[in-house]
């Protein structure tokens, strides 16, 4: 009673995990699947590969809903699931595995198989049992009696790291002949869920293979010759436990292409060849590290990845660009850049009222900012003259104090658009014609304040002369 409370306690963990935001939302699903496809390089065009990326998020989508087709949690379940969990019909449940088969659509093919339980070995381990096809003949069930047996499975194409397509043959009990199923394994990581997903479907036969729908070529896959080809639909859901111990769902949609499938081979599938497999899988993972065959295979770089020992970057799917040529050098600067420059070494921080704080700079100054310079000498030797007059009356004081502050006015102008030819910014210029009216002091002392223009050249500062006396 303990153990069934256990594995129900796992298999509600795993239909939590199924319902998880991360894969309900279909823009989730696509940035797993895109990030894991960048672990690889891709071989065609962005385009390919963004289709690819599209098709395989469908794909995983789709098998996400076959998974929660089986999901009992009642919170979780709409009237659709509930209807659907009603069409399962039970062959096999016991406190460590339980086997269930359903019926396609109405005038479908297809048989759906979902078996589920425990699998007492790490991850890794577990993973590589269930995903290297070359070693299915290890532990896949055998009968002589009616005949079944796994007569050749081989590897035909590594894509990328978790991508396999293999080709796998088997002898199937009369009236069926041999039947083979070229097969495609795609494994994802979640590790928000602690879990894998290896997705498995067939490649129909005089299906075009194509790297915007499959992720690879037709290079090396062999056409079917005097052989039928099933088809498969399906997957792995690995969770894990503990350090030793997962918990695993694998559900398949299966076109035997037969017509009429009899009962009797669905319960011996399902009784016989499922039920004593999980008995072998169970073994294999046992004995796997001290098999020659797996301990090889462990050591590939997928199980690195699920043990942690391995972090691949991303690839850049997009071809290497051409390499371009260098750039050529820019050419000198010019005079009106160098005057810019030496200009905004010498400015200093402008104070709330319009002064300056600050050290100066070293920089030499170009002539044509000397010359404005000059200039302004100019205008300071007028206001000294203006201010040591005395004696003159208070009406011809104010005359000439207005004629001082006209004179002043326009000579500042005139050093201004000089500054500004040098090749100054307007700000930097108003600066220097700041510093040498402050200079002057006394009657008709002037500073230039600043502002921003208005209309086109908003953003560039324009000189407005502010007389301030003392």
């Amino acid at each position: 009673m303990t153990e069934m409370l256990k594995i129900a306690a796992c298999r509600e963990r795993l239909d939590r995990s199924l319902s998880s935001p991360s894969l309900s939302s279909e823009d989730s699903i696509k940035i797993l699947v895109k990030s894991q496809l960048l672990r690889s390089p891709f071989p065609g065009s962005d385009e390919e590969f963004s289709k690819l990326v599209s098709n395989r998020s469908e794909e995983v989508h789709n098998f996400v809903d076959m998974m929660r087709s089986a999901s009992s949690i009642d919170g979780a379940s709409t009237k659709a699931a509930k209807a659907s969990m009603g069409d399962w019909k039970m062959k096999q449940d016991t406190d460590q595995v339980r086997i269930m088969y359903r019926e396609g659509p109405e005038g479908s093919p297809f048989h759906t198989m979902l078996v589920e339980g425990f699998a007492d070995g790490p991850v890794d381990v577990c993973l590589c049992v269930a995903h290297e096809a070359e070693l299915f003949k290890k532990w896949w069930p055998h009968f002589n009696i009616p005949p079944f047996k796994v007569l050749s499975c081989t590897s035909l194409n590594r894509a990328r790291v978790g991508e396999e397509v293999s080709l796998l043959r088997l002898k199937l009990p009369w009236p069926m002949s041999d039947r083979e199923a070229l097969l495609q394994y795609i494994t994802l990581e979640f590790p928000e869920e602690d879990f894998i997903f290896v997705l498995i479907k067939a490649i129909r036969g005089g299906e075009p293979i194509k790297l915007s729908k499959h992720g690879f070529t037709e290079d090396g896959i062999p056409e079917a010759e005097e052989v039928v080809r099933v088809e498969v639909v399906g997957g792995l859901a690995l969770q894990k436990i503990s350090p030793t111990r997962c918990y695993f769902r694998t559900v398949a949609n299966l076109d035997l292409k037969i017509d009429f499938l009899p009962p009797s081979l669905i319960n011996f599938v399902a009784r016989q060849l499922i039920g004593n497999g999980y008995k072998l899988f169970q073994k294999a993972i046992a004995s796997a590290k001290n098999d020659k065959d797996f301990s090889e295979a462990l050591k590939g770089q997928l199980y690195a990845i699920v043990r942690g020992e391995v972090t691949l970057p991303l690839s850049d799917p997009s071809p290497s660009p051409s390499p371009s040529p260098s750039p050529s050098p820019l050419p000198p600067p010019s005079s009106a850049a160098k005057a810019a420059a030496a200009a905004a070494e010498e400015e200093e921080e402008e104070t709330p009222c319009g002064g300056t704080t600050g050290k100066k700079s070293g920089s030499r100054v170009s002539p044509e900012v000397e010359s404005a310079l000059s200039m302004v000498d100019q205008i300071i030797g007028l206001l000294r003259d203006h201010k040591s007059q005395k004696g003159s009356g208070l009406n011809s004081a104010q005359e000439s104090r207005r004629g001082g502050e006209a004179e002043l006015d326009g000579m500042n102008t005139k050093s201004f658009n000089v500054a500004v030819a040098a090749g100054l910014q307007e700000k930097s210029a108003a600066v220097w014609v700041n510093k040498a009216r402050g200079a002057a002091g006394g009657v008709g002392g002037a500073l230039v304040a600043v502002k921003p223009m208005k209309g086109k050249r908003r953003g560039i500062f324009s000189p407005i002369a502010c007389l301030s006396r003392r």
